[in-house]
């Protein structure tokens, strides 16, 4: 599903956040991307998501190469993905309902089908009671929900998710991480990024270990983690 040979990113400050980064996943993969801050997690996510181009090297998504793709083709292939960011970038001028909404107007749903498909994906991740909430009115791991549920609206293949423990108690990370291996159980591709131990113990799957720019994968299936 996703392929990056040789990839390397270097922004235009001069700084490199990624180099030489071979990384294969198939699809129906639970991948944790471990390793701390500034280590290049964020900038593999974007990487795959289609947000941001590569400086060097090859990335294809779904089969694609998105560097290669115009602005329309790109539009399809991210319709095909749902993010989850690290600082959440919800609509404030619009309620948990019409934020989930956005995904599925860009698609092209309208009306009562797309209201219905909202409001599912909220009860999804035990928000139905809270449509009319404004994300300020919403506590951290209620807004952490809400992006799950934006996310998933679409029923995406791949979904990436850039440190959504951030912030939450114990409790609510564990909710998260459980979401996030349900959809997985159905078929969904997950690509996590994580600095959190308990949280990438939580989630299993293949560890893919960032650091310095490198991606390492180091182990798999929740004990014996390689760090």
């Amino acid at each position: 599903m996703i392929s990056l040979r040789r990839v390397g990113k270097r922004y235009a400050d001069g700084s490199e956040a990624l180099r030489e980064v071979d990384l294969q996943i198939a699809g129906g993969e639970m991948v944790v991307l471990l390793g701390p801050s500034g280590a290049g997690k964020s900038t593999l996510l974007r990487l795959m998501g289609g947000i941001e181009r590569a400086s060097s090297g090859t990335v294809e998504i779904f089969g694609q190469n998105p560097a290669q793709l115009d602005a329309g083709r790109l539009a399809l292939v991210r319709q095909q993905i749902g993010l989850i960011f690290e600082d959440f970038k919800l609509l404030h001028d619009r309620n948990a309902l019409q934020n989930v909404l956005v995904p599925l107007e860009i698609a092209g749903y309208r009306g009562a089908e797309a209201r219905k498909r909202a409001r599912a994906a909220l009860e999804k991740v035990g928000l139905g009671d809270r449509e009319s909430a404004r994300p300020d009115n919403l506590s951290g791991g209620e807004q952490q929900r809400l992006c799950i549920a934006r996310a998933v609206v679409s029923r995406p293949a791949l979904i990436l998710a850039d440190e959504p423990s951030g912030n939450l108690d114990a409790a609510q990370a564990a909710a998260i991480a459980d979401m996030l291996k349900a959809f997985n159980a159905i078929g969904t591709t997950v690509v996590v990024a994580t600095h959190d131990p308990l949280f990438r113990d939580r989630l299993a799957g293949r560890a893919v270990k960032v650091e310095a720019g490198r991606a390492y994968t180091v182990g798999s299936g929740g004990k014996g983690w390689v760090t």
